[in-house]
């Protein structure tokens, strides 16, 4: 029996180990978000083709909406 237990010991070590670098993760996703308004951007650029497609008048109202909020700032 006493050779199962030392077994569980080096477990509980490996485990730390992948938990260790999900939290490492985790404040790297925190900081993605702030790094996103360049994706953000690309996503704009991706709406502004279709808003630019006829019969599509909303998309263009909400990106004039958009810009609008932007001069008021």
């Amino acid at each position: 029996m006493s050779g199962s237990e030392p077994e569980p010991e080096p477990e509980p070590e490996a485990a730390p180990e992948p938990e260790a670098e999900a939290p490492a993760e985790e404040p790297a996703a925190e900081e993605a978000p702030a790094e996103e308004p360049a994706p953000e951007e690309e996503t704009t650029s991706e709406t502004e083709e279709p808003s630019e497609a006829p019969g599509d008048p909303v998309a263009e109202a909400e990106t004039a909406e958009e810009e609008s909020d932007k001069e008021d700032q």
